[in-house]
């Protein structure tokens, strides 16, 4: 690995939880009630800010999204996200289940809403793929469905998007 290369990594190991922490900020709920996979849309698009929660065409678009395909993974955490065209603001929204929910095939006990506005999508680009890295992994999901606090599971996602830059 060359000296540019060491200086890019290490800069992104700062950088990149950074950027992630920008884009979650406060909004981590941790053992949430959720009977289904409906009520669970409702909440984490309820969970998210007021300035794209308000949008109609932004939790339509999460939802037409979800019925061209699920989008959880075997892992046990669902990822929905919305067309880029239509947030207003940049966000991550962080939710952990009680208990996993049936979500297409898999059984989901976390679900992570990924809303990028189109003028972010270059600038948070590689730090969700540090975050897909992490979270393709059951044992990693498991380890975030058992945190107790939302301090916790942002801690724990930091450490695992650093261990992925």
């Amino acid at each position: 690995m060359g000296s540019r290369q060491i200086l890019q990594k290490k800069d992104s190991v700062g950088y990149y939880p950074t950027l992630l922490k920008d884009l979650v900020q406060e909004n981590i709920h941790v053992h949430i009630d959720c009977k289904d996979y409906n009520a669970a849309m409702k909440k984490i698009i309820a969970f998210s800010s007021r300035e794209n929660a308000s949008s109609k065409e932004f939790s339509k678009s999460i939802l037409s999204r979800e019925e061209m395909g699920s989008t959880s993974l075997y892992t046990g955490v669902a990822l929905p996200h919305c067309d880029p065209s239509f947030v207003k603001k940049s966000e991550l929204v962080i939710m952990t289940l009680n208990k996993p929910i049936q979500w297409g095939t898999n059984l989901v006990k976390m679900v992570v809403l990924i809303a990028l506005a189109e003028k972010d999508v270059a600038i948070f680009k590689d730090v969700l793929i540090a975050l897909y890295k992490s979270i393709e992994h059951k044992e990693v999901i498991n380890e975030l469905w058992k945190c107790s606090s939302a301090n916790e599971v942002r801690n724990r996602v930091l450490v695992e998007v650093s261990r992925n830059v």
